[in-house]
């Protein structure tokens, strides 16, 4: 049985982490015939998707499961954040045709195919294009960047036809873990997130229950939960104090050295100017409250549809 799970975001959650942890295991994948295809797989590579997808399921290599795992597959961050009209609006049509095309070329369907995606707050998802926008462009203030942004493509309508449409050739499950704090603002755990996207991929491929702390899970578990010392891969939040800094550093230098200062002091600057648990950069709260209202409507949506999962936790009281 030929089993397909793709893991595509959405951007921002995490995925550098999981991505590191499957990355770190693909040997131990391997033992159990999976596959596991990433970024580094799938991006800048001369032979197309569809044919490194389709190659490596193919039965003379005695695969039992691919497992995909990159953001871009539903558009690139560019695309997603740059669109003036719905923020992934041709994830639908970027599945179905990618589907289709590794189908044609292996030349049978997968037994089964699985979509997943985790999702975040759109409110924080903005800080967090921020601090990824400087890190590859000249300083902005934050409020000189939010002028550019249009808020009402900020939500996730263009999952529902995703999961409607793909739900005759397989699985789409959308992974939360927003909840409310004691202030009432809409927090994510993307950790927590991260690991239960983990174990739906496992499960989904049809390796080891998950909850059996099996090689696989236990390794890959174990991985993600030290990722928070590698700063090439975990990245500190952009606070208050650290945006003034940087706000007050480049009224004194030209802008142009914006991404060389970024890229050198991202995680040390984070991590040394201290943060008082309330001092997340946030966007203006009038903003925020009509993000809130139309992520919770959007969750309320894919609750109703079925394919809403969040994790076991029982101090989160899920949205």
């Amino acid at each position: 049985m030929a089993q397909l799970t793709i893991h595509c975001g959405i951007h921002k959650t995490a995925t550098t982490s999981l991505q590191a942890a499957l990355e770190q295991c693909k040997s131990i994948l391997a033992k159990h015939n999976t596959v596991y295809l990433g970024p580094k797989d799938l991006r800048a590579q001369r032979q197309p998707q569809k044919e490194i997808i389709a190659d490596a399921a193919f039965p003379a290599n005695e695969c039992h499961a691919v497992i995909i795992s990159e953001e871009n597959l539903i558009g690139t961050a560019r695309e997603a954040f740059s669109n003036q009209r719905q923020l992934y609006k041709d994830a639908e049509k970027k599945i179905s045709r990618l589907l289709d095309s590794i189908e044609v070329h292996r030349g049978s369907r997968f037994d089964k195919i699985s979509i997943l995606i985790q999702l975040r707050n759109p409110s924080d998802l903005l800080s967090s294009i921020y601090w990824e926008y400087l890190r590859h462009n000249p300083f902005v203030e934050f409020e000189h960047f939010l002028k550019a942004v249009n808020f009402e493509i900020f939500n996730y309508e263009s999952l529902e036809p995703l999961a409607s449409r793909l739900s005759r050739r397989g699985t789409v499950t959308i992974v939360s873990t927003s909840h409310r704090d004691m202030n009432g603002n809409i927090k994510d755990d993307l950790r927590l997130g991260t690991k239960e996207v983990i174990k739906l991929i496992l499960e989904h491929s049809g390796l080891p229950n998950p909850e059996g702390n099996s090689l696989v899970d236990t390794a890959i578990l174990k991985y993600i939960d030290n990722l928070s010392a590698d700063p090439s891969v975990t990245r500190r939040s952009l606070n208050k104090h650290c945006y003034n800094f940087l706000a007050s550093l480049f009224k004194k230098i030209p802008t142009e050295y914006c991404v060389n200062v970024i890229s050198s002091l991202t995680n040390e600057l984070a991590a040394e100017i201290r943060s008082d648990g309330n001092d997340k950069l946030m966007i203006p709260m009038d903003a925020r409250l009509g993000l809130d209202e139309t992520y919770c409507d959007d969750l309320a949506k894919f609750r109703r549809m079925g394919i809403l999962q969040t994790p076991c936790h029982p101090p989160y009281n899920y949205i």
